[in-house]
């Protein structure tokens, strides 16, 4: 998996020779000098989430929980709880602190990084004796590709950059944004993840002594498929400064977790809903 991840970070570093012909690598450390001298404006979005899925992936403990939401941008730079909000921009949300490195009229690259928390045991009765998943650091190259209005097709690979076992995950998503009225869109798309062996050993697999905790029976996948997610919402501009947007989706577990203990319920729903002052 990680010979598929490097060949996946090539790809996306290929696209970026290509279209580099016709608009040249933005200069990330001027990017530091405007950050300093104030030449951009700053951008943001704060407010509260609220969703309703399961406690992971295959899951068949369902919760709610309520976040709050931050995103801030300037210029290149963007700092976001991945809640889903932006300001007036047609970007995707980089959850946590993240850079646009290259970009040209329908294409963009960014690096990002993000605390992940990991998994704790007590999230799910079904993870009672399998330990917690030990947070990291995950950093993430991705690459936005936009072939024609309302379209966005993303490739992204994330790394665990602290090597605590969480492994690397990539994923292809696309998604189409349709007009319904001057203010409200209606969004539609689909995201295929998937995980090396570490990942899916991590967070899937079964030790001798987590059987033994358990009563699970060992189980050691291999690098395959994650999920086929799909999902549907809408977004409304409400007034000038607040926006609020509500979707439901489903996720398919697919590949080795299938054959996991873990998963209880192999196809999944969930739903959330969130309202954000812009500034």
């Amino acid at each position: 998996m990680k010979a598929a991840s490097l060949r996946i970070a090539t790809l996306l570093v290929a696209a970026l020779a290509a279209a580099g012909a016709q608009a040249g690598p933005l200069d990330v450390l001027q990017g530091l000098e405007d950050l300093g001298t104030g030449k951009h404006r700053w951008e943001g979005a704060i407010g509260m989430t609220v969703g309703y899925g399961p406690a992971y992936i295959g899951s068949n403990d369902y919760n709610v929980g309520l976040k709050p939401a931050l995103y801030l941008r300037y210029g290149r730079f963007s700092l976001s709880t991945g809640a889903g909000f932006t300001t007036r921009r047609a970007d995707q949300v980089l959850r946590g602190l993240g850079v646009d490195v290259w970009s040209s009229d329908n294409l963009r690259v960014s690096l990002a990084a993000r605390l992940d928390s990991g998994r704790s045991e007590s999230s799910s009765p079904a993870l009672t004796g399998m330990g917690d998943v030990e947070g990291t650091l995950r950093a993430r190259l991705s690459a936005q590709w936009r072939p024609a209005e309302g379209w966005l097709w993303v490739a992204a690979v994330s790394v665990d950059a602290l090597g605590r076992g969480q492994g690397t995950v990539g994923e292809l998503s696309f998604s189409r944004e349709v007009p319904l009225t001057n203010d409200t869109a209606f969004i539609w798309g689909g995201s295929l993840t998937f995980g090396d062996g570490t990942f899916m050993r991590s967070y899937y697999g079964v030790t001798a002594a987590q059987s033994a905790n358990t009563g699970y029976p060992q189980y050691a996948p291999s690098a395959g498929l994650r999920d086929l997610a799909l999902s549907i919402g809408l977004r409304s501009e409400l007034a000038p400064d607040w926006v609020g947007y509500v979707n439901t989706g489903l996720s398919q577990s697919l590949g080795p977790l299938l054959d996991s203990p873990l998963v209880e319920q192999p196809l999944g729903w969930g739903i959330n809903a969130g309202l954000a002052w812009r500034f």
